[in-house]
């Protein structure tokens, strides 16, 4: 049988084996190896962060508060692009990798929300949330080799793309099931602007302009909202033209989009944002965040009577805006 002194020893070789081991491991991981780690560590508590919030606003039915997750994960996030500067494989001023991660995350907590909420919950199957489909599902013939109405696989034939699926959160917001983008919702239309109401649908407003207000400005209050933000959330955009392009049901005509845009009770007297049947959506053009590449004066607008997708003067032209955030990247 072994003394005591010698399991001591052996315990201490052990021991002592495991340190030299461990120390190893610490000296391996280099700078780059470090800040990958760190940024890891932030994703992670970020996450943490959102979900303890909307456990929060679950409890007290009210809309969670993420102003406290977003600035931290930005302090820290800078915190190690500055620490380990161009040791970092990524950096947020030029791989954005900070916006990438916060809006996979975003994502994926409004997700688990939406799911746990409603019973609405998102497929599991990541390849289900890709490219949306357009909507049309009536294949339409072409004459073809000289012979008149022959079958061709169109866009109504094929229907490709993650089928069109929307769900109203009961906040005044409404999530793209596909995409991930959650949706600004719009009330009382009736061809009257009152811009006293953000989220009016009458409501135009210039791209640029050097006198009254902007798209920039109307998100600025929307954002400012309750103190908090609209629907608690302070990172509302003006979204872009494949983004808003995407929630165009192209089976649909006046307006081209899913009933979720356009409840039963669209109107004047639909004034209730978390009502799912009061939601209205404008036939008119509404802004982009995309400037038109050959020439700068003009921003893309896409309509909603057809889903045409038009260049607009920024300052010459007034038109409608719905405000977009998250979206799975």
């Amino acid at each position: 049988m072994p003394s005591r002194d010698s399991i001591t020893l052996s315990f201490t070789v052990l021991l002592a084996s495991l340190l030299v081991w461990d120390c190893a491991l610490v000296q391996a991981a280099t700078p780059d190896l470090s800040c990958q780690s760190k940024k890891l560590k932030e994703a992670s508590s970020y996450s943490k962060c959102r979900l303890k919030a909307e456990s929060k606003a679950a409890l007290k039915s009210v809309a969670p508060d993420f102003s406290r997750c977003d600035s931290k994960l930005i302090l820290k996030w800078d915190k190690i692009d500055t620490q380990f500067g161009g040791a970092c494989p990524t950096l947020e001023s030029t791989e954005g990798d900070r916006t990438f991660s916060s809006n996979i995350l975003t994502f994926a907590s409004d997700a688990i929300a939406t799911c746990l909420a409603t019973a609405v919950c998102i497929p599991a199957d990541p390849a289900a949330l890709g490219c949306p489909a357009t909507g049309q599902l009536t294949s339409y013939p072409a004459d073809k080799n000289g012979a008149p109405a022959q079958a061709v696989q169109d866009d109504g034939a094929l229907q490709l793309g993650a089928a069109l699926s929307f769900t109203d959160n009961g906040d005044g917001t409404i999530t793209d099931l596909n995409t991930g983008c959650m949706w600004e919702k719009k009330i009382q239309w009736n061809v009257s602007a009152n811009f006293a109401e953000l989220h009016d649908a009458d409501n135009v407003y210039f791209w640029s302009t050097a006198a009254g207000d902007s798209v920039w400005d109307w998100l600025d209050a929307v954002n400012a909202e309750g103190g908090t933000g609209f629907a608690g959330h302070n990172d509302w955009r003006i979204p872009n033209v494949k983004e808003l392009v995407s929630i165009v049901d192209y089976g649909r005509f006046d307006p081209s989009i899913d009933p979720a845009f356009s409840g039963a009770s669209c109107g004047v007297a639909c004034a209730d944002i978390t009502d799912p049947a009061c939601s209205c959506t404008s036939r008119s053009c509404q802004w982009t965040s995309t400037t038109q590449d050959r020439d700068s004066a003009m921003a893309w607008c896409v309509k909603f009577d057809d889903g045409l997708v038009t260049p607009t003067p920024k300052t010459g032209t007034t038109d409608r805006v719905r405000a977009v955030r998250g979206c799975s990247p």
